[in-house]
């Protein structure tokens, strides 16, 4: 089996005229949303992306009732 590198996504600037950059990343969580992106996959994530895939037995939805979401909405 191949080990590889996957490619990282950061967020490293984000801006809004007339607040402050701080208040910004504080708000909209990106050191919390950094450190996701740098985690690990898990098992089932590994597993998706091999060769041979998740196996789901036909349910076309099995794939995302195992992998972990951690998405949240934000609203202001």
């Amino acid at each position: 089996m191949a080990d590889a590198q996957l490619p990282q996504l950061q967020v490293v600037d984000a801006r809004l005229l007339g607040m402050a950059q701080e208040a910004l990343w504080r708000q909209l969580r990106l050191p919390e949303v950094n450190a996701e992106l740098a985690a690990g996959l898990s098992e089932v994530e590994v597993q998706a992306c091999s060769e041979e895939g998740y196996p789901t037995g036909g349910d076309p939805n099995m794939l995302s009732k195992q992998v972990r979401v951690r998405a949240r909405v934000w609203q202001p």
